[in-house]
């Protein structure tokens, strides 16, 4: 949690997995992205604001995504996986 110099909440961060995902962005998610598994997410409140970030993954890729709480979700990076052999 980030305050001001009142004490007053500025934002606040958490962390988790698809576990504790609203089904609503989950569901968004699965349909702009279908077949990838949410990696982890990191939810941002900022005011009325809320963001998730997102890294998703598939055999081949990593996909660094970020959507907002009425469920538009953008691509934001998208890294290939290095060969494990």
């Amino acid at each position: 949690i980030d305050y001001d110099r009142d004490g007053n909440i500025l934002s606040s961060t958490r962390y988790y997995t698809e576990a504790n995902l609203s089904p609503f962005i989950r569901g968004k998610v699965n349909e702009r992205f279908p077949g990838k598994k949410i990696f982890g997410v990191t939810e941002v409140c900022s005011g009325d604001e809320f963001t998730y970030h997102m890294v998703l993954e598939d055999e081949n890729n990593w996909y660094n995504i970020k959507c907002d709480a009425i469920g538009h979700v953008s691509l934001e990076k998208k890294l290939g996986k290095a060969d494990s052999e």
